[in-house]
């Protein structure tokens, strides 16, 4: 195993497609961030809608992934399209969450080792070869709006 494949499995949280580690890691952030169940059922509609957000733009600009990501060393290579990364949008997205919403004293250690977990996705999804900057750029913005939208809701 190369390098690009141990990038491209840690954006693979449980090593199978995304679907997985979306759904674990949505679970595990709501759980450690919400307080009551309105706002676990809400951060659960939020993780469904910007998943299928993300779905819709994907089929929407129909982009190919980079060369690189074509390659038959891959472990994991996504079948669908490249633009927008649904990793940098739900990594940058549940920074934030877990930012703002985090403080609990106890969780202080988590909190820090979780943010660092999800900052590095962005780079290991490019550096790994199966996202393109664009693809990274347009999902960590869209992560970005989706968290301020979020506040402006709750």
């Amino acid at each position: 195993m190369n390098y690009q494949n141990i990038l491209n499995n840690y954006g693979y949280f449980l090593y199978d497609t995304p679907y997985y580690q979306i759904v674990f890691m949505a679970l595990f952030i709501q759980l450690l961030t919400s307080y009551t169940n309105i706002k676990f059922v809400y951060l659960t509609i939020l993780n469904i809608l910007g998943y299928l957000t993300i779905g819709v733009l994907k089929n929407y600009f129909k982009t190919d992934r980079p060369l690189d990501c074509l390659n038959s060393e891959y472990d994991i290579c996504p079948e669908s399209y490249d633009i927008p990364s649904g990793h940098s949008f739900f990594s940058v997205f549940w920074t934030m969450i877990i930012y703002k919403t985090l403080n609990n004293y106890y969780y202080k250690n988590v909190k820090m080792y979780l943010i660092i977990y999800l900052v590095f996705i962005p780079l290991s999804r490019y550096i790994s070869g199966v996202h393109s900057i664009g693809a990274i750029i347009v999902g960590s913005v869209m992560g970005i709006i989706w968290f301020v939208i979020s506040t402006f809701i709750n």
